[in-house]
């Protein structure tokens, strides 16, 4: 196994995973959302998970205790940002009732991170911390603010000091520019590669900038949804996840070409990969390992 390439899912509580993942679904009853984690880390295909769920709110100490039980020492987690810290405004799904369009007063606050998601972590979880990501919404042009952006985002990893993995995912391609990757290095956070409509894949970045994987010696990556399908069709198209529904090659090889490039400078890639990318994240893990194995 390729030792510089981690491979795991966005979440793993899916029951169309039985017979990839999961041995016997129906023998957890209803506990198989809160003990499935433990079978999906013995797993050949995964050396890392996705915890998307913080996105929504710093997690509780239980639901970190139980991680921990069920998850082997170094077995790394990324995990996402609460939004709190990483969206401008509030929409109708986040912030008070009757907020939408207003600024977020949180946003980029490093104290309100380090001393929520990141000291929490540290506490209950320390030896699974993999990276945290902060996932940025498409941007408005009055919230970039002519770099104003760029300047709060650099005061914030300036804070935090490099103390824990940081990786930074944007959805604006406008953004991809020197002054980003510049940012990002000088405090040895990752950009985070993507798989996402609307960005160039990995290896088109990785062209056009080549600085982008030299940010910091762990390399991020997440593998979403195909450029030009919207998430929301892709999760019509695609449940139960139980088979690759619309197999990406091409895909595949951009990520790849991203993990080889990182081998040459002894970096680390971590990738996750979610099911609505080609419609069942472990087989498209699957895949991959074996195009890396074929290719080396």
């Amino acid at each position: 196994m390729n030792k510089n390439a981690f491979f795991g899912t966005s979440t793993w509580t899916y029951p169309g995973w039985e017979g990839i993942v999961y041995r016997d679904v129906s023998s957890y009853g209803r506990q198989f959302k809160s003990e499935c984690l433990s079978e999906y880390a013995r797993s050949e295909l995964f050396d890392c998970v996705g915890i998307d769920s913080t996105f929504y709110g710093v997690p509780s100490e239980p639901f970190l205790a139980n991680l921990r039980r069920q998850l082997p020492s170094g077995f790394p987690c990324v995990f996402k940002v609460p939004r709190e810290i990483s969206s401008p405004r509030f929409t109708r799904s986040f912030g008070p009732k009757g907020s939408a369009g207003n600024l977020n007063p949180h946003f980029l606050n490093p104290v309100r991170l380090r001393e929520g998601m990141l000291k929490i972590c540290r506490e209950f979880i320390p030896g699974n911390e993999g990276l945290f990501v902060m996932q940025f919404p498409t941007l408005r042009q009055e919230d970039i603010q002519g770099g104003k952006w760029l300047e709060c985002l650099d005061y914030l990893l300036g804070e935090l000091g490099g103390e824990w993995p940081i990786g930074v995912e944007i959805r604006n391609p406008e953004l991809l520019t020197p002054g980003y990757f510049e940012v990002l290095s000088a405090h040895r956070a990752t950009h985070m590669f993507q798989v996402w409509t609307g960005m160039p894949l990995p290896h088109d970045v990785l062209a056009r900038f080549p600085e982008s994987i030299r940010c910091s010696d762990l390399v991020g990556c997440r593998a979403l949804v195909r450029p030009g399908l919207l998430y929301s069709d892709a999760v019509e198209k695609y449940a139960p996840y139980s088979r690759l529904v619309d197999p990406a090659p091409q895909i595949r090889e951009s990520i790849l070409t991203l993990v080889r490039e990182a081998e040459l400078l002894n970096k680390a890639v971590i990738t996750t990969v979610n099911n609505r990318l080609e419609g069942c994240a472990p087989l498209t893990i699957q895949a991959l390992r074996e195009d890396l194995r074929g290719g080396q």
